[in-house]
């Protein structure tokens, strides 16, 4: 799961850099655009390989072929995917909110009586640093999604 998460933030990172901001996290993705991704995954990943004008033209063409304008569309999908795999469990394949999951620690950090005053001090100020750092949530539409086709997701991306 680490492994396909951090491929699909490379990807994220890559049309980031290429349009000179974040891509659209936010962004709602259709089942369409889900199945285009899917059918345009591995080709993109080969393609990537080999970086230059030639592989530049034919992504285009792969993303282009599956449903999506072009490859900044198919990254900003890569990057509302990767929102949602980050935070899923891959045992039981339920989405759990971040901020929870950090809220929750820090509530163990708390309890925990063999943590020293200073140390659970230091843990819970970087957790929540941590949690100021979040980006929003994911619209649910995107958490139903990816948890529909998380199967096929993680299927194509190994």
């Amino acid at each position: 799961m680490l492994k396909l998460t951090q491929t699909l933030f490379a990807i994220a990172t890559a049309v980031a850099i290429l349009i000179g901001g974040p891509a659209l996290a936010q962004k709602t993705l259709t089942a369409a655009q889900m199945e285009g991704f899917l059918k345009a995954y591995k080709e993109t990943q080969t393609l990537s390989q080999n970086p230059g004008p030639q592989a530049r033209s034919a992504l285009e063409a792969v993303v282009k072929k599956n449903g999506f304008k072009d490859f900044v569309e198919f990254g900003a999908a890569a990057e509302v995917i990767a929102a949602v795999l980050a935070a899923m469990d891959p045992g039981t394949k339920q989405y759990n909110d971040p901020s929870a999951i950090l809220r929750g620690e820090i509530a163990r950090i708390q309890a925990d009586t063999g943590i020293g005053a200073i140390e659970k001090k230091q843990m819970t100020d970087a957790i929540n640093e941590g949690l100021k750092a979040l980006p929003p949530l994911p619209p649910k539409e995107n958490i139903e999604l990816v948890t529909r086709y998380y199967d096929r997701l993680v299927a194509v991306m190994q």
